[in-house]
């Protein structure tokens, strides 16, 4: 289950608490979260989130660096932030199956890049926004290690996704 982490709840100080006591009393293991960060949110001050992803990979929660390649300086937070996954941003990867358009170059270019750098790092790297079979096999071609998108399923009202059970 991903969770997006917004950079207010990034820098409270009260939410790690808050978040603790809801994991030991909810039905998810930590191991079963990772909780999504933008690159964005953690711009001006990186002693919180820092401490908050500590705090939280110590419950065993794993993390993702979501919209990845869209910041104005990405990879320096490669080595500020431990994370697990970069999330690459589904802007790149809508247009990977687009032939006609000039910019799929560049965003396969891109793709393959975060993908390598990802590697390098012991990190995985994610497609954002696949809604294509023709985008998955290109992002599986490109050596992504994980998809999400339309393509395997619509989003869920929360009740509705919790109703089929939890995997385990």
């Amino acid at each position: 289950c991903s969770i997006n982490i917004g950079g207010t709840t990034l820098v409270d100080e009260d939410f790690g608490d808050y978040f603790a006591a809801r994991l030991r009393r909810g039905p998810l293991r930590p191991p079963q979260l990772c909780l999504e960060i933008t690159e964005t949110s953690v711009v001006r001050d990186m002693t919180r989130p820092r401490r908050f992803l500590g705090r939280m990979r110590d419950l065993g929660c794993r993390f993702a660096l979501d919209d990845f390649g869209t910041g104005f300086c990405s990879f320096g937070y490669l080595r500020d932030l431990d994370v697990d996954y970069l999330k690459i941003d589904g802007s790149f990867v809508r247009d990977l199956d687009d032939v006609d358009d000039s910019g799929s170059g560049l965003s396969e270019a891109v793709v393959r890049s975060i993908t390598e750098i990802a590697h390098l790092l012991g990190k995985r790297a994610v497609g954002e926004h696949a809604e294509t079979p023709l985008q998955l096999d290109f992002l599986r071609s490109l050596g992504v290690d994980f998809a999400q998108g339309y393509v395997f399923q619509r989003p869920l009202p929360i009740d509705e996704f919790f109703a089929k059970g939890v995997p385990a």
